[in-house]
């Protein structure tokens, strides 16, 4: 069976966040996307908007680093008809870099889709 590519968007991407564990989180309301919004952002901005009747986010952080130059983000989202696979890239410091610990991120809203599970690869 070939798994079916799934559209995603791109909500927000950095290095500085309060989670500092490794791992993915799956976000289906309003309500919980505004606590767990609460507990990542380092300045209390609003979270942002997202249509919770049609869509869904994921956030994936990539835990505490030591210095600066790392990121994550999606690279493909795969429908195998029993899971959702993220497919995730990373990079690391290259040359000179910032010498402060940094909690790289990154967000994404995807359409839902009923009795999947979600998993992220490529998390340490």
């Amino acid at each position: 069976m070939n798994n079916k590519e799934v559209s995603f968007s791109n909500l927000q991407q950095g290095s500085r966040s309060q989670i500092t564990e490794t791992g993915a989180h799956t976000i289906r309301n309003k309500a919980d996307w505004q606590k767990f919004w609460e507990r990542h952002s380092l300045n209390r901005q609003d979270a942002p908007k997202v249509d919770f009747r049609r869509n869904l986010v994921v956030g994936i952080f990539l835990g505490q680093q030591r210095t600066g130059g790392y990121s994550i983000e999606v690279d493909r989202i795969e429908d195998t008809g029993y899971d959702l696979l993220i497919y995730t890239k990373t990079t690391g410091p290259e040359g000179l870099t910032i010498q402060s610990f940094t909690q790289p991120f990154c967000f994404i809203t995807m359409k839902k889709i009923k009795d999947r599970e979600i998993r992220v690869g490529g998390l340490k």
